[in-house]
């Protein structure tokens, strides 16, 4: 008896350390924190007199190419009219290339610092905390300075809301759609507690087989 109960218990710890091991992959990130596909979408306003290149009411990021220690963004933005327009924009955090902070390195806490090339300058992260972003609520983190107000994804570090304040204008912008996270269940992204779900389920089927198994053994 003793020695079906182990087995029964293995199972149950062996499906605990499983749960566990999948959402530590699925939360833990490296100073990059996008993958290829990888798309977010905002609300843009301009105030002022911005060129007419600049005047958008949308735009998307599309990520590619990721590395090692680079990736590649594709900036879609469209005017008013409905014209489109796009740029690619090269980032490697290595470099200090974060391309004005609509991408930073992941996962970085108040008080830590990223280096940008473009300022030769290195940026500390202010505070943190609790937001709904695209239906899910996610931590952000934010930096301000004279010209410009930044919050970012922390798991990610994509911008999710900016005031930038330029030269004859101002531009706005928020983040409504992205693929990179879900809607949640319970505080949890829906595709982690599917998995956590499932995997709860499964033990318990195999713990009453075993139950069932040692029963009529006895």
């Amino acid at each position: 008896m003793r020695k079906q109960l182990a087995i029964i218990l293995a199972v149950l710890i062996l499906g605990v350390i499983i749960s566990a091991e999948i959402v530590y992959i699925q939360a833990s990130n490296p100073s990059i924190g996008v993958k290829d596909g990888d798309w977010i979408e905002y609300h843009v306003s301009t105030t002022g007199t911005p060129p007419d290149e600049k005047r958008i009411v949308w735009a998307r990021m599309e990520i590619f190419e990721v590395e090692e220690s680079s990736f590649k963004a594709n900036v879609i933005g469209e005017a008013p009219n409905g014209t489109q327009s796009s740029y690619v924009r090269t980032f490697n955090f290595e470099l200090g290339q974060v391309n004005g902070w609509i991408i930073i390195p992941a996962n970085l806490e108040p008080g830590e610092s990223f280096y940008d090339s473009y300022t030769d300058e290195n940026f500390t992260i202010q505070g943190e905390q609790q937001e709904e972003i695209a239906g899910a609520i996610r931590t952000t983190t934010y930096l301000n300075t004279p010209g410009r107000i930044k919050r970012f994804d922390k798991v990610t570090g994509v911008f999710t809301e900016t005031i930038d304040q330029l030269e004859t204008f101002t531009v706005n912008a928020k983040a409504f759609a992205t693929n990179m996270w879900g809607a949640q269940i319970f505080g949890v992204d829906k595709n982690i507690f599917y998995i956590v779900l499932a995997i709860i389920v499964a033990l318990v089927a195999v713990t009453f087989a075993l139950l069932i198994v040692f029963r009529k053994r006895r």
